[in-house]
């Protein structure tokens, strides 16, 4: 039988037709869908993620001895509060000429601060000192020497981190005060405590006693109610501090003749006469703890420089722990710590290519503590100023919040967290083109 050109076309098309129509219903009856192309690339993505590493982890122990870290040393700030506060008010209780101090200072200008470690843990991008300014003074000077001659209770050193933009604006607009010419809309730091109070840095510092004592990786029958008991005490002191701080900055003493004064006086006054024996009391805890619990040794040559900087920049803020300080023991940690510092910059720099964590996150804070330190190793004891020494404590406390971030980074680095893999274009099958019908 022969079939016109026309004819053979038609029955092509309705062949086809025919069978697509059965792979459809196929498919719609539970046929096996990795037939097609998307089925073929969801199997390849499961069998992608099935050998991908699992997200790594921060050993627990060093999760937890880093917290712990930050909750004892960053509580030594709260003896430089209660030195400021006994040195300035005396034996008796505040007065028109006893304006209480609390051992913090507002910086100059924003400019002053030492730039915040990012949401990544990697520093700011500028890595310059928290310690430069024009003409060389360092604001950690001007401010050890402002602090004897301003008669309110100040706050914050170069190491106070800067309130966020959108939170300082909106507080100063609030309190209807007048960002300063250039500030970008922005209020000064003193401007938010003139309207504000001061903000000080003791609920930031003390911290990691709450983390440490909420690790539920690793909780400890003995450590951890020594550490409820501590916050318990600590916290509340700190926020006395804040409230009282903001009270004088305010001079609200002028309106209700140092009526609350009186009060918070009381409170600080209580809870400054248990201080060294809760210190005493965390730190032995701590002690125990980290005895019995090793953190476990680094491996990498970098990771033991950034722990080498650590060790070294905590004898010297422990060098300042004392009273008066001693200023020889301060000048050879300064050195010790220049050296290991010194030793981890030049690593970072040999391989600027691998953005080594602990190098890219250390050395700028690290640098900062340096220019603060060596700046106060040069003062006789008696006038390196309990505010000097909190400031000292802040930026140690930068220094090691970046040491655990590179801890962080460096065990995120080859895990699935955040890998993408190759991309997984999902395709649609395409129908083959319709011939157009010939001409009768």
């Amino acid at each position: 039988m022969f079939f016109s050109k026309r004819s053979l076309v038609a029955a092509l098309n309705a062949g086809l037709g025919v069978g697509l129509g059965l792979v459809g219903f196929g498919a719609g009856c539970g046929g096996n869908p990795e037939a097609t192309p998307e089925g073929a690339s969801a199997s390849a993505a499961k069998s992608q993620a099935a050998l991908a590493p699992a997200p790594k982890k921060i050993d627990p122990v060093i999760t937890k001895s880093s917290r712990l870290e930050n909750c004892v040393y960053g509580a030594l700030a709260l003896k430089q509060a209660r030195d400021a506060y006994v040195s300035s008010v005396g034996d008796g209780e505040p007065a028109a000429g006893k304006i209480p101090q609390f051992g913090f200072e507002i910086p100059e200008s924003p400019k002053d601060a030492a730039p915040p470690p990012t949401a990544s843990g990697a520093p700011a991008t500028s890595a310059k000192p928290a310690g430069s300014a024009k003409g060389g003074a360092t604001p950690t000077a001007k401010a050890t020497a402002a602090q004897t001659n301003k008669p309110t209770g100040q706050a914050s050193t170069a190491a106070a981190a800067p309130p966020k933009a959108s939170g300082a604006a909106a507080a100063g607009t609030a309190a209807g005060g007048t960002p300063p010419a250039g500030s970008g809309g922005r209020p000064s730091q003193a401007d938010i405590a003139k309207k504000m109070g001061p903000q000080l840095p003791f609920s930031r510092l003390i911290q990691g006693c709450k983390q440490a004592g909420n690790a539920k990786d690793l909780p400890a029958a003995e450590l951890d109610p020594v550490l409820k008991e501590f916050q318990e005490f600590a916290q509340p002191l700190s926020t006395a501090l804040q409230e009282a701080s903001a009270y004088y900055a305010k001079e609200g003493y002028k309106d209700d003749a140092f009526a609350k004064g009186k009060e918070y006086h009381k409170t600080l006054t209580e809870a400054f006469g248990k201080l060294d024996a809760q210190l005493a009391k965390l730190k032995g805890a701590a002690d125990k703890w980290n005895t019995a619990n090793p953190v476990p040794a680094a491996t990498e040559e970098t990771h033991k420089l950034g722990n080498a900087g650590l060790v070294d920049a905590t004898a010297l803020l422990l060098a300042f722990d004392s009273k008066p300080v001693d200023t020889e023991k301060v000048k050879a940690a300064v050195t010790k710590l220049d050296a290991s510092f010194n030793a981890l910059k030049a690593y970072g720099e040999a391989n600027k290519d691998k953005r080594d964590p602990w190098a890219t996150a250390m050395v700028p804070p690290l640098s900062s503590l340096l220019e603060a330190a060596k700046a106060l190793s040069e003062k006789p004891a008696a006038e390196i100023k309990p505010a000097a020494i909190t400031n000292i404590i802040s930026l140690w406390d930068r220094v090691q919040k970046q040491s655990y971030s590179a801890i962080q980074r460096k065990t995120n680095e080859g895990s699935a967290r955040g890998a993408t893999g190759p991309s997984q274009r999902m395709t649609k099958p395409r129908m083959p083109p319709r011939e157009a019908p010939a001409p009768q």
